[in-house]
């Protein structure tokens, strides 16, 4: 999570067994809503390399996986809870930090996030 500065104000992962991609990019933005919101922000920007789930969240497709509907319905909620909150999408290459703690979770490497 990054500041209007750019600045890193703050880092997770956790790796999900069994998971898809898609699992896990959902669950990561509904992990970083909660984070975000109990940390007092209330204007959020969210960049995400997963096209599907920012489209899916600015209601610009019908995702049909179940799993996935029921994870966008808890990740609305949560998002209900900002002031103003804004989804986009950003191309992997834009996105290298968040790509690297992601590979981190994938291969467990949790000694250290720097």
């Amino acid at each position: 999570m990054w500041n209007e500065d750019n600045q890193i104000i703050d880092r997770h992962f956790a790796r999900i067994p069994n998971g898809t991609s898609n699992n896990a990019e959902y669950e990561a933005f509904l992990v970083g809503l909660n984070r975000a919101h109990n940390q007092g922000i209330t204007h959020l920007t969210v960049r995400c390399d997963s096209k599907v789930m920012t489209d899916h969240f600015n209601h610009q497709n019908n995702v049909t996986n179940e799993n996935l509907v029921n994870k966008m319905d808890r990740i609305r909620d949560a998002a209900k809870k900002f002031e103003y909150i804004h989804a986009h999408h950003v191309y992997r290459e834009e996105n290298r930090e968040a790509d690297r703690v992601a590979n981190m979770a994938f291969r467990q490497e949790v000694d250290s996030l720097d």
